[in-house]
């Protein structure tokens, strides 16, 4: 037997930026280079639609709220999602890497469910500046979900009793951005030097994860007593490519300190992406294809500390 669910995982650290701190101005030749992210704190809302090669358009939209500590994820978010049937599903989904746990609150068409979960996550973050005034950021991601339902089912017939189900949720994550940067003029109504806040237009994007997913199922036979298990793996790969159609500025940093090879900014966030997905799903040996286009609206603000070697 198999027992099937809904997991939504949503893992997503969008950067950009505004602040009020005062600071020196910087210049291209402390900007230049690659930077690790060490800090960063953001919060988002999105809006978005996708249509799919089976046929029929699904809408969605969410909150997020994440924190990157240097070397884990942990995050809050919710979401609604309408599919080509408008069946409706909502989630509310808690990851904390600190405690170690994972909670998913969600409803379908308003039955209402609950799963709990030791969660676990590594991550590294970084940004590439250009003195050509291009720029490139990356985003690795690693994180593991082993949720254990004593005593799920009941009995399943007369003779047998599924005592456990232990599932194991294995997520690899890498996300890529590339675009443009410029440092701003001054801005004298809000008090804001020349060189104090950087621009940055995304030109394209991509995102490539591997979901792998394992049930180990223990059956007890209520005639012997003999324990006995059944293993089910599914794996899903998705490869996603972003393009933005428009050349103005999608994210502004607001520089709020720089020395010693360190940079601290606050940023605000505001852009539209363009999406193309293919996804594959393996279960039992058979593979199946899915492809979609989407559209996505996102407004969002934060955070980042960086360093450089």
């Amino acid at each position: 037997m198999r027992t099937n669910k809904i997991i939504i995982a949503v893992v997503a650290l969008a950067i950009g930026a505004t602040s009020f701190q005062s600071c020196k101005p910087s210049s291209k030749g402390k900007i230049d280079g690659e930077w690790t992210v060490n800090l960063m704190s953001e919060s988002s809302d999105s809006e978005g639609t996708s249509t799919y090669s089976s046929g029929g358009t699904s809408t969605n939209s969410g909150t997020f709220a994440g924190n990157f500590d240097g070397s884990a994820i942990s995050s809050e978010s919710s979401s609604s999602y309408t599919d080509t049937d408008n069946d409706v599903q909502t989630s509310s989904m808690i990851y904390d890497a600190g405690a170690g746990s994972w909670t998913d609150t969600y409803s379908y068409n308003g039955v209402s469910t609950s799963e709990t979960g030791a969660y676990s996550s590594e991550a590294a973050m970084t940004y590439s500046f250009v003195k050509d005034g291009t720029y490139s950021s990356t985003e690795s991601y690693t994180s593991q979900i082993v949720e254990t339902e004593t005593d799920p089912n009941g009995t399943d017939d007369f003779f047998q009793v599924v005592t456990t189900v232990v599932t194991t949720t294995d997520q690899v994550e890498s996300n890529t951005t590339t675009g443009a940067w410029s440092f701003m003029g001054k801005n004298k109504s809000a008090e804001l030097k020349a060189n104090e806040r950087i621009a940055l237009t995304y030109l394209s994007g991509n995102s490539e994860s591997t979901i792998t997913t394992t049930e180990v199922i223990t059956v007890v036979d209520n005639i012997s007593g003999a324990s006995t298990t059944e293993t089910f793996i599914d794996v899903e790969n998705d490869n996603d490519d972003y393009t933005y159609g428009s050349t103005d500025v999608d994210e502004i940093w607001k520089i709020t300190e720089s020395k010693n090879k360190s940079l601290k900014v606050e940023f605000t966030a505001d852009y539209t992406s363009s999406s193309s997905s293919s996804s594959s799903s393996t279960s039992d040996g058979t593979t199946t294809t899915y492809t979609s286009t989407g559209t996505d609206n996102v407004t969002g603000s934060g955070t980042i500390e960086m360093t450089q070697d």
